[in-house]
C-alpha cells in the first residue's frame, strides 16, 4: 500500500526472511537472538540474499538489553557475532552491531545495562568486529511530555549515540530501525524528520510501525503513516 510513496526504500522485519515484501524494497535481515529458531534458519536465508548480487545490509540482535527481546549480555553477543555474524563481512555486505533500546541504568530483569551504557562495552569488547553502521531503537515519555520534550529528548538520545558509534577507532552511521512518539506524533515527525535527514551520520531511520492505528489505517495509509512517507 506505501508502493506510490517513493522515499521508502528499505524494511525489515526483525527476522531473516522478507515474507511478501515487494522486491523493490531493500530487505535488511536480523538475526534476532542466538535462540535456534533463529539462527536454524539465518545461513540458509542470509544466502538467499547475498545471491542477489547487490550490497547487502545484516543487522545482528533485537534489544538485547531487554528480557523480553534478544536478553544477552554484552559478552555473549560478542561471542554470537562472531559465530553468525562476522563471516559474512566483506566489501558489499555491511553488518550492523546489536539494536538497543533507549533504556537507562540497570534492568533488574536481567542485572544487565540498557541502552547506550550496553552498547558501550559490546563495542569495546567487540575490537575488531567488522561492524558498518549501529542500530538504535528510541520511544518517546510515556507519562504525558509535551511533543517539545520528546523533540529534545530524541535528539539528546541520537546525539550521545551519535558520539557512542565509534569502532575500531573510527566513527560509523547510525540506524534508528524503531522510534515512535507517544504522545502528538505528527507534530513529532514535522519537527523531527526534517532534523533527521539533516544528520550526516545517521543514515536510515524508521518508524514504527506498519500497523493498522499507526501507519496505516484499514486498507490504506494513515494520515501519519503520509506524512511520514511524504516529509
Amino acid at each position: 500500500m506505501f508502493d506510490e510513496y517513493n522515499k521508502l526504500t528499505w524494511a525489515h522485519n526483525w527476522d531473516s526472511n522478507r515474507a511478501g515484501l515487494p522486491s523493490h524494497y531493500d530487505y535488511v535481515p536480523t538475526l534476532h537472538s542466538t535462540k535456534e529458531v533463529h539462527t536454524g534458519q539465518w545461513d540458509n536465508n542470509v544466502k538467499k540474499i547475498i545471491s542477489s548480487g547487490k550490497t547487502v545490509y545484516l543487522m545482528s540482535f533485537n534489544e538485547p538489553d531487554i528480557a523480553a527481546q534478544a536478553n544477552m549480555s554484552p559478552g555473549a553477543a560478542v561471542a554470537g557475532f562472531y559465530q553468525y555474524m562476522k563471516k559474512y563481512a566483506s566489501d558489499n555486505i555491511k553488518i550492523g552491531s546489536p539494536s538497543v533500546s533507549n533504556g537507562v541504568g540497570t534492568n533488574p530483569a536481567t542485572g544487565q545495562p540498557m541502552g547506550l551504557d550496553w552498547l558501550k562495552p559490546f563495542l569495546q569488547e567487540c575490537a575488531g568486529c567488522p561492524i558498518s553502521f549501529v542500530p538504535v531503537h528510541w520511544y518517546g515519555c510515556t507519562d504525558g511530555c509535551s511533543t517539545a520534550d520528546d523533540v529534545a529528548l530524541f535528539k539528546k538520545q541520537m546525539n550521545a549515540a551519535m558520539s557512542a558509534a565509534v569502532v575500531n577507532g573510527q566513527k560509523v552511521p547510525v540506524w534508528i530501525p524503531e522510534f515512535q512518539c507517544l504522545g502528538d506524533a505528527q507534530a513529532f515527525l514535522e519537527e523531527i524528520l526534517p532534523w533527521l535527514d539533516d544528520q550526516g551520520q545517521i543514515e536510515r531511520y524508521s518508524y514504527f510501525m506498519v500497523q493498522d492505528g499507526i501507519l496505516t489505517q484499514g486498507n490504506g495509509v494513515s494520515d501519519l503513516g503520509a506524512k511520514y512517507a511524504t516529509a
